[in-house]
């Protein structure tokens, strides 16, 4: 008959990449050595079934017990000791520590084989939390069935989803249009099996449509088997920044058009007719001073329309600019 266990007592929990590794048996005990919480791994190797106290002198036994409780004490000095022992058939490297300093509940993480020496494996995993929470970048990781399996504080601030969303779907947690883009493209980087760059629209937690710039890769996990991994960046304001300033590039164009050809001609008309009106005035010719000084103003007033639609096309009418002859 197997060991039982109870339920946690307390509110204590493992971190979220003990809970449900198949690789790591880790489990919290208090200062009595009572086990308070414990991963299903720990439990299968141990024999734990049931809801029935365990101690870890039901697990560790002689000279192990030892080794465990050596590696407790040695707590007071250091933030975490490590100790070996076997159950049945299989040598295990633990690393104990602290759960929260100033506290005498401790977690024991085991290294199955010495495959991977347990002391660095809460340390890797707290600097890869650190490094994914401190990312200005969302960061996030989808299975092959298109559950969400990791996302970082980033992708949660945006997205407004918490860690309670973790292991539902796309199409449980996008609308349907998404959800099938987003795993038509989960799909492209596994068949590729390379990095992928792209853009992707999305909604934030206030429902607002954004853009961003997506990178997916394939990856494998001890935890989750071959997974998509993304990073993106919002790249909404730079969008449509850039729509702006094609949008005003094109009314400078317009407007270098203008002056480069509309404006060209009216004013050669004046300043000829200017010309004119010189040369007739020294021949005391009036009547053709008369008429050129008519269309003079004919000319004049082209210009104040060509004037007014480049004062337009640049966004800015004012009247004072206007032309009055």
């Amino acid at each position: 008959m197997g060991r039982q266990i109870s339920k946690p007592d307390t509110g204590l929990t493992l971190p979220a990449f003990l809970q449900k590794t198949e690789k790591y048996p880790a489990f919290i005990s208090n200062a009595r050595g009572k086990i308070l919480t414990c991963n299903n791994f720990f439990k299968n190797i141990c024999g734990i079934t049931g809801s029935r106290v365990v101690y870890t002198k039901d697990i560790f036994t002689g000279d192990y017990l030892h080794k465990f409780k050596d590696g407790c004490r040695l707590l007071s000095s250091k933030p975490s000791a490590i100790f070996g022992s076997a159950i049945d058939d299989r040598t295990i490297c633990w690393e104990v520590s602290c759960v929260e300093e100033g506290t005498t509940n401790i977690l024991c993480v085991g290294s199955i084989n010495y495959t991977r020496p347990a002391t660095n494996i809460v340390l890797e995993e707290n600097h890869f939390s650190a490094y994914m929470n401190n990312s200005p970048a969302l960061m996030w990781a989808t299975d092959m069935q298109g559950r969400l399996v990791v996302t970082n504080k980033k992708f949660k601030e945006v997205t407004g989803f918490t860690d309670g969303d973790l292991g539902r779907t796309l199409w449980e947690v996008y609308p349907k249009e998404l959800a099938d883009l987003y795993k038509k493209n989960d799909d492209a980087v596994i068949e590729r099996n390379e990095l992928v760059e792209m853009e992707e629209s999305s909604v934030d937690k206030f429902g607002r449509k954004r853009e961003f710039l997506v990178y997916k890769f394939p990856l494998q996990t001890a935890d989750y088997g071959l997974v998509v991994a993304g990073w993106s960046v919002d790249i909404t304001e730079h969008k449509t920044a850039n729509k702006k300033l094609l949008h005003q590039n094109n009314r400078f164009r317009q407007i270098a058009r203008l002056q480069s050809h509309a404006v060209r001609r009216p004013l050669a008309n004046i300043l000829g007719l200017i010309d004119l009106i010189q040369y007739y005035a020294e021949q005391g010719n009036f009547a053709e001073v008369a008429s050129m000084i008519s269309l003079l103003k004919d000319s004049g007033n082209d210009l104040d329309v060509i004037i007014k639609k480049i004062v337009q096309k640049a966004g800015v009418f004012r009247p004072e600019l206007q032309i009055s002859l």
